[in-house]
């Protein structure tokens, strides 16, 4: 059996060429974010079996043009109307925890027994490995362009990332996202300050590890972008927000549509809300564990306190790695 393995675009770009090969199967990845006018137009008479594997209910299409917003796809129309389909019902990736929140949206979805040992599994540095970071800050009003910025987040988030740094983090282990490019660029732009600094750290244990910081200071985002975040944590998720204002904003826009709730809009950030309240994960700041030391971090200022070492304890010993500068009496 031979495989050829192409983009959508590369498949119509030589299609000529591709009716010369003789094969009547196409499979298609990631078909949730295909846009339906490229898959039809890969479609040719020698086809005579389609494989379309994707979630309908997670990312669209991207369009640079709002105007032109793409609210189906192929594999979604052909679902919604009636279309036997297969689902895989057993996850590997994330900690039983993070996956309670898919749970809002897929019922049946169920964890591996391997993932047992992954729950067992700490973060270096930080006491839980799940946070709802709630704050009242909100995003910057005086940027030129239509992208939002919220530098108390984004200054949160770039301090926690030069902590696990020190606390022996590799830089490809940690995975900042954004719903805002104009925030995205500025962590970036900062992280990458941090190179030098970063590749100083000497590794102790080799744990893969990845961390999402998400923004959410902003009304009615959409449930696939959501959900494409939080599904993509494996040891550690911690989400910054002012949640409450997202919940009002939410509550004000069913009023307006006279409860006439759209689904794809605001319902499960309500449910996540209650969810996460439900487990005692939303707080107003992150607590740190460090040589049984615990330190609360409110604000971006309070992480001096545990700069260059990992903890607020005044020591005279080189408690762990050789490039790290450590406090002394």
């Amino acid at each position: 059996m031979k495989i050829v393995g192409v983009t959508l675009t590369g498949f119509a770009k030589y299609a000529e060429i591709f009716k010369r090969i003789d094969f009547n199967t196409l499979v298609v990845e990631e078909a949730g974010e295909v846009l339906e006018s490229n898959l039809i137009a890969v479609l040719s008479k020698q086809i005579n079996h389609l494989i379309l594997i994707g979630d309908h209910q997670q990312l669209k299409p991207h369009m640079e043009c709002y105007d032109l917003e793409v609210k189906f796809r192929a594999i979604e129309r052909l679902i919604k109307n009636g279309l036997e389909y297969a689902t895989f019902k057993y996850q590997r990736r994330m900690k039983s925890k993070f996956a309670d929140f898919i749970r809002l949206i897929y019922q049946d979805y169920q964890d591996h027994t391997s993932i047992q040992e992954q729950n067992k599994i700490e973060i270096e540095g930080i006491k839980t490995d799940l946070v709802f970071f709630n704050h009242r800050h909100k995003e910057d009003e005086k940027l030129l362009s239509s992208s939002k910025s919220n530098k108390f987040e984004a200054k949160m988030i770039l301090r926690m990332v030069e902590y696990l740094l020190t606390n022996g983090y590799k830089g490809e282990q940690i995975t900042v996202l954004t719903t805002y490019l104009k925030q995205a660029q500025y962590i970036k732009n900062n992280v990458n300050k941090m190179q030098e600094y970063s590749q100083q750290i000497i590794i102790k244990e080799k744990k893969m590890i990845q961390y999402y910081y998400l923004q959410l200071d902003r009304t009615l985002i959409i449930n696939q972008v959501l959900l494409q975040q939080i599904i993509e944590a494996r040891l550690g998720l911690y989400i910054f927000g002012n949640f409450g204002f997202i919940e009002e904003c939410i509550k004000d826009h069913l009023i307006k549509q006279h409860q006439q709730r759209n689904p794809d809009i605001s319902d499960l950030w309500l449910r996540i809300i209650d969810l996460a309240r439900q487990k005692g994960v939303i707080q107003n700041y992150i607590e740190l564990k460090y040589h049984n030391i615990d330190t609360k971090i409110y604000e971006e200022k309070d992480w001096d306190q545990v700069k260059g070492c990992g903890c607020t304890y005044i020591c005279n010993t080189q408690l762990c790695f050789d490039s790290i500068q450590y406090q002394t009496i």
